[in-house]
């Protein structure tokens, strides 16, 4: 089976189509980026990131990966991804695995960032914000992960206290 991105214009007119590698599977969630210029596929593995362009429909940019190949094969992948502490300055991006578990990673500007907020605030309080909306926003959808939910939405909720 050959699962495929689609990309159309507002009008309906097919731009694009982009077929994904076999082993990703089909996507859990597609999210577009910020500045409307890229979408974000949750899928097996991890997540790429794909360019919104009449020129180069779909064009793979970027990939983070979550998992390695033993992972992959055995359905390891992304199911979300939020960013904080907001969409116009985001400064972390918390996905959510399929294993129940949560994934952080920091952006540049993390440290310019976080030394602004040192001056107004304590850092734990700084990185509560930073990482409560996210937060509540993942567990809301790791708590139907099968097995693995009530774990990490207990995490969630002690992530969402922090802030």
């Amino acid at each position: 089976r050959i699962v495929t991105l689609q990309l159309f214009t507002f009008e309906g007119v097919h731009i694009g189509s982009k077929a994904l590698e076999s082993w990703r599977g089909i996507p859990h969630k597609i999210v577009p980026t910020y500045d409307g210029r890229g979408v974000m596929v949750c899928s097996g593995g991890g997540i790429s990131i794909h360019l919104i362009s009449a020129i180069k429909p779909l064009h793979f940019v970027d990939e983070w990966k979550v998992a390695d190949d033993d992972e992959i094969h055995s359905g390891f992948g992304a199911y979300d991804i939020d960013f904080g502490p907001s969409l116009s300055r985001p400064v972390v991006a918390v996905t959510g695995l399929s294993s129940g578990s949560l994934r952080i990673h920091a952006f540049k500007g993390v440290s310019e960032w976080s030394e602004e907020v040192n001056k107004r605030s304590t850092m734990s309080e700084a990185v509560g914000n930073a990482l409560a909306k996210p937060a509540e926003k993942v567990k809301g959808l790791l708590g139907v992960v099968k097995g693995k939910g009530s774990k990490v939405v207990g995490l969630g909720k002690e992530i969402g206290r922090e802030a």
